[in-house]
């Protein structure tokens, strides 16, 4: 029975997966977001993964307006588990003018957060960074803020990439809470 219950998960979770990875951005609620390139292509184009917090959002880019010093295109995509955050969340950027786009149901929320966080980041690359084409691009966790005035840009104009450097062993990465790229230097 334990085998038949574990083929059943492994199965519905293939079958969730497939869905995600056909998945366009024109098949998804979405408002003031847009994947066509971007006529200005110097801005730092943001986005953030929401999970059932509006008043993280909102917090954010207020902080965002007031102590980012480059020009940005902010974008939530929402990864919440909840409709009625979902909905709040959709509100709320509307209001703001913010970017939404309305995530497909995550496979592994419930169950793996960074593996939840790391498909809706992707599918966020593939579907829209990518094809917006900005020159300058990153990902930031929805309880991240920007406490002082700084520039990004600056930053990414003399080195391939930015944000928050984490190190196992002789290895090391950009933390996807806080990780910036110059597209000149992306392969993919």
């Amino acid at each position: 029975m334990a085998i038949y219950h574990q083929a059943r998960q492994h199965l519905r979770r293939s079958i969730l997966l497939s869905r995600w990875h056909c998945a366009k951005l024109g098949n998804r609620l979405h408002s003031n977001a847009s994947n066509a390139a971007l006529n200005n292509r110097d801005v730092l184009d943001i986005v953030v993964v929401a999970f059932n917090d509006s008043e993280l959002i909102k917090a954010q880019h207020q902080a965002l307006v007031k102590n980012l010093k480059d020009d940005f295109c902010y974008s939530v995509f929402d990864n919440s588990t909840r409709q009625d955050k979902r909905t709040e969340i959709k509100s709320l950027c509307a209001a703001l003018g913010i970017g939404y786009i309305d995530l497909p149901k995550n496979p592994y929320s419930g169950c793996d957060p960074s593996s939840s966080h790391g498909l809706a980041l992707n599918w966020a690359y593939k579907n829209y960074i990518k094809p917006r084409q900005a020159r300058y691009f990153g990902t930031l966790d929805h309880d991240v803020f920007l406490t002082k005035p700084s520039s990004i840009v600056l930053h990414l104009k003399t080195q391939p990439v930015y944000g928050h450097l984490q190190e196992r062993g002789e290895l090391w990465y950009l933390w996807p809470g806080f990780s910036f790229f110059n597209h000149e230097f992306v392969a993919a």
